[in-house]
């Protein structure tokens, strides 16, 4: 179920008790927290991205390249070249004459041989093409692919214009479906409880009705650990592997 960003800040409203309680939070206070949620979730969260290949154009001599900022991650590097001529070496195996099901292709292959040297020839096609050894940097704060080494040798390796960038996104169109994730949403009520308790210090020392005093510690207190709690299991339960992580 999608939700926009301002059902989302009425979700975390209701659960910080309003209207029974008087949120102190501005509307753009609010959106902040939303924002950082997002991002601590595009960042590290398997639900918050896509898989997805990006098709860069290269530049003679030019080794740093601006992407778009929907780009989370970059996994790999693969030259169109190899795309191609590894395919085409064992596409025999790897196509089937009609049009079937991949398992049903699989498993109606004739002997146990054939199996074997189609599974092999698989794994050959896949080590060709993801073992390239083409080192890259991405900063995804400044959105730049940085393809290390020297780009004039990476070139005579690799003889070609275009790399395919085996990314991570997350659109903006794709940021309402993600509201309703429920770590995303618990995270930033966590995030907005933190933010009205700094806003209640205003009050520090001030006396309600009857002599109580605002317990603002007390509610900083509760979203440090709450949010304590969900960055641990963010990174115990739904942390990307390590490798999708760094280029």
């Amino acid at each position: 179920m999608s939700m926009t960003i301002i059902d989302f800040k009425d979700y975390i409203l209701r659960k910080l008790g309003y209207p029974l309680h008087s949120v102190e939070l501005t509307q753009e206070q609010i959106f902040d927290c939303i924002k950082e949620a997002v991002q601590k979730f595009t960042g590290r969260h398997y639900d918050g991205v896509i898989m997805n290949v990006y098709k860069l154009q290269l530049q003679s001599g030019k080794s740093i390249y601006d992407l778009p900022k929907y780009i989370k991650t970059v996994i790999n590097i693969l030259p169109s070249n190899v795309l191609t001529s590894s395919m085409s070496n064992y596409e025999n195996y790897l196509i089937p004459l009609t049009p079937i099901a991949y398992y049903d292709y699989l498993w109606q292959l004739s002997d146990i041989t054939t199996i074997v040297c189609w599974r092999y020839a698989t794994q050959m096609w896949e080590d060709n093409l993801y073992n390239q050894n083409i080192r890259f940097d991405f900063n995804s704060t400044m959105h730049k692919l940085n393809i290390l080494g020297d780009i004039n040798t990476i070139a005579d390796k690799f003889p070609t214009d275009t790399f395919y960038l085996v990314t991570y996104d997350c659109p903006d169109e794709t940021l309402e479906d993600l509201y309703d994730n429920l770590w995303l949403k618990s995270y930033a009520v966590a995030l907005c409880k933190k933010q009205w308790a700094m806003n209640l210090m205003k009050y520090n020392g001030a006396q309600l009705a009857g002599g109580a005093e605002l317990n603002h510690e007390g509610i900083m207190s509760e979203a440090k650990e709450e949010l304590s709690a969900l960055a641990e299991q963010l990174e115990d339960e739904f942390t990307l592997p390590p490798s999708f992580l760094v280029g």
